[in-house]
């Protein structure tokens, strides 16, 4: 079935308002955790590719602090035999120190970038799993148009409702229509719009015609477009 066909056998023009109102919440409940997730499983991804960038940058930390505490030593001996220990000599030893430290940092950064890395493979086959199991939940999100697919739209939608303001999915998307314009010379606008822009991108990959099949079987069933 393709996506265009699916909008018009699916047309929310034709459903009541209490019936909308089903719809739009359940969708709702049914996209909340799958969003969540899923950004959890990008913040994962990116944190092993960033833990990936700093363990290369940091690896030689181990051979480097050896050798400046191998140079630092050497020098603390030369200084100690010379029986001259002033100003001079404790000078020569603050460019060494300097290095001692430099591996000290490498190896710390070193580690809690392989820490980091391991502990987002450990969780990514759950979140993966979790993610997977959302997917295959959905049922009222396959009914929603990709634009108006994302939680902020949805929660918005569901308050004109609640509030009496709109009764049908004509009023509730011209009055949401109308708040993001309201919403466009707000500061929060353009975090609003990349959220937007994001999960509506989710929504279009999460979009097939079995999946649509089963969304429709499961709103005949729930009597949401009643002939």
């Amino acid at each position: 079935m393709e996506r265009r066909n699916a909008e018009e056998m699916y047309d929310l023009s034709t459903i009541s308002r209490d019936n909308l109102r089903f719809l739009l919440n359940t969708a709702k409940k049914e996209w909340e955790p799958y969003v969540n997730n899923k950004e959890m499983i990008e913040n994962c991804e990116k944190n092993i590719e960033e833990g990936n960038k700093s363990a290369r940058r940091n690896r030689g930390g181990n051979g480097f602090l050896i050798a400046s505490s191998i140079i630092t030593l050497s020098g603390l001996i030369m200084i100690i035999k010379s029986d001259n220990i002033n100003l001079g000599g404790l000078g020569l030893l603050i460019p060494i120190l300097a290095l001692a430290i430099g591996g000290i940092d490498s190896k710390i950064k070193y580690k809690a970038a392989q820490t980091m890395i391991k502990e987002c493979e450990a969780r990514l086959p759950e979140l993966k799993e979790k993610n997977d199991k959302a997917i295959s939940e959905f049922k009222a999100v396959l009914l929603i148009p990709d634009e108006y697919c994302y939680v902020y739209a949805l929660s918005t939608m569901l308050k004109f409702i609640d509030n009496k303001r709109a009764d049908n999915w004509k009023e509730v998307s011209g009055l949401y229509e109308e708040h993001l314009h309201r919403l466009s010379i707000q500061e929060n606008a353009r975090i609003t719009a990349e959220n937007s822009r994001l999960q509506a991108d989710y929504a279009k990959q999460n979009r097939n015609a079995s999946r649509m099949a089963a969304a429709g079987a499961w709103a005949a069933a729930a009597g949401i477009w009643r002939r």
